[in-house]
């Protein structure tokens, strides 16, 4: 395992994580307070409705970048520029398609398909721009994705989050002025597309003259060999939509507006404290296809297990020392402690560890390209979960859709177990005792902290805060027994002497 390559992606991933807890913290507070808790909900609704759109950027980006780095780094500089020039061909075009198709919006009634109370021209046309926002976000990352090719995944990364931190910015700005829906979009497409420019023309011809952006280098042929795995990686994220967007549109239909925020607010909360585990997940990514690649079979499996270890550490603690913080943080955070749900808390708790431990095996599938049979049982899954949750919103509220996540979710997990099994057959064998602790854990301290979780706004924000940390230290020190990690810390110690002597020498002395 290469840790300064880790070290550098890791880096680049907190960085972005600190702008997401800034979005996270200054764009809800600002649309709540100046536009309201009903504008900001239809806000959410029109920003989902084109979001299926990233879908196409996810498959082919995912692919292109993947399979330009493989060619690159073989010293197949031509193949990796017909990739390059075949997946630009195809973005620009796709760009173009959507900008012609989109102009339909203008025909459809949003404001009562969506219960929207903004003028119906002021819908459409926010729609518009937020669609070509995505699509400029596709090219965007085309390029920011590129530079992995030449081994600065992390310089794309961080260029990744100077272009979300701007784009918020200018939203908060625009938001402020009490500027209207269509020009709010229209900012933020100005920062993407000004960012965008600058790399194509600038920067990555510059960081590497070799792959310099063009359209001449394609060969016939080339679109079909791109577009057929790039589905795959497309169904994937639209999966990844049907459970995060598709809700949010199902919550202002049947649910209103006000469950929407509730539900976002919440939701919100716990993609704060679950950052960390996201970036240690993502971390390995660049890793795990290198060492796939070599078919280092050894190393793969003990990066498996360690890594492994480490998400199973933080889940417990994270997980319910949110769910005790939550009512104080949405207090402090957009002074609306009163729309605490402690039902929707608990029940989204579960199903964000559930989550949280199974993107760390669908890691090994996605970062080995093994993704097939899951793109598809994912689809199914996400779009059962879809089907059955609306009877049950109807009748149970916002419940019924966590219920169902939840039970998804987690059959889910035990698929990508079974994957990874095949992944590894022949080769190693995979421990997966560890996750069933993990469940039976979670299981149990949901019955312990049940009843301090619905009766904590009642007591004084102190001892709210003081009890989601001590929850958080206690079950830490537990996970840490349970899941062996002091064995992992003196591996990890011992490889980082190896490669830096200073520490050696100042632990010896």
């Amino acid at each position: 395992m290469s840790l300064r390559r880790i070290a550098k992606l890791f880096a680049a991933q907190n960085a972005n994580q600190l702008v997401v807890v800034l979005q996270q913290v200054l764009l809800p507070p600002a649309f709540l307070r100046i536009m309201g808790t009903s504008l900001y909900g239809q806000w959410l609704a029109l920003s989902a409705a084109v979001s299926y759109l990233a879908t196409f950027n996810y498959g082919l980006q995912t692919y292109t970048n993947m399979q330009m780095t493989i060619h690159y780094n073989r010293g197949e500089v031509q193949e990796c520029r017909e990739v390059q020039s075949a997946g630009l061909r195809i973005v620009c075009g796709a760009y173009l398609a959507v900008a012609i198709v989109f102009l339909a919006v203008f025909l459809v009634p949003l404001t009562s398909m969506l219960h929207l109370t903004v003028p119906p021209i002021q819908a459409q046309l926010t729609l518009y721009i937020l669609a070509m926002q995505v699509m400029a976000s596709m090219l965007f990352g085309f390029f920011s994705g590129s530079y992995m090719v030449f081994g600065e995944a992390h310089r794309g990364a961080h260029f990744g989050n100077l272009n979300q931190l701007l784009g918020m910015l200018m939203i908060v700005a625009l938001v402020v002025l009490h500027e209207p829906f269509p020009v709010i979009a229209a900012g933020q497409l100005f920062v993407t597309l000004a960012l965008t420019a600058f790399l194509a023309f600038y920067d990555l011809p510059r960081r590497c003259p070799a792959i310099k952006p063009q359209m001449s280098y394609w060969k016939e042929g080339s679109f079909a060999l791109i577009l057929k795995p790039s589905a795959q990686y497309m169904l994937l994220a639209s999966s990844s939509l049907l459970s995060i967007q598709l809700p949010i549109l199902l919550m202002q239909r049947f649910l209103g507006p006000d469950v929407v925020v509730v539900f976002s607010l919440t939701r919100t909360v716990y993609s704060m404290s679950r950052r960390l585990l996201y970036v240690v997940t993502n971390s390995l990514t660049a890793e795990i296809t290198i060492i796939y690649g070599a078919q280092d079979w050894p190393r793969l499996h003990r990066l498996y297990a360690l890594s492994e270890r480490i998400i199973l550490l933080m889940t417990p603690p994270i997980t319910f020392g949110s769910m005790l913080a939550t009512s104080l943080l949405l207090q402090l955070w957009v002074h609306k402690g009163y729309i605490y749900n402690p039902g929707i808390c608990i029940s989204l708790g579960l199903l964000i560890s559930v989550l949280s431990i199974k993107e760390h095996k669908y890691q090994f599938q996605f970062s080995s390209n093994r993704v097939e049979a899951f793109a598809w049982q994912t689809l199914a899954a996400y779009g059962a979960t879809s089907l059955l949750s609306i009877p049950l919103m109807m009748h149970f509220g916002i419940q019924g859709y966590l219920l169902v996540a939840l039970l998804s979710e987690t059959l889910q997990l035990f698929y990508l177990l079974h994957l990874n099994d095949n992944l590894f057959a022949g080769q190693a064998v995979l421990d997966h005792k560890p996750v069933y602790q993990l469940l039976a854990m979670l299981t149990v301290c949901t019955a312990v902290f049940y009843w301090p979780v619905m009766h904590i706004r009642s007591i004084p924000y102190f001892w709210q805060g003081s009890a989601a940390v001590g929850t958080t230290l206690v079950l830490g020190a537990f996970c840490y027994w349970l899941f062996q990690v002091d064995e992992l810390r003196t591996m990890l110690w011992s490889k980082l002497t190896s490669t830096i002597p200073a520490l050696r020498r100042n632990e010896a002395s």
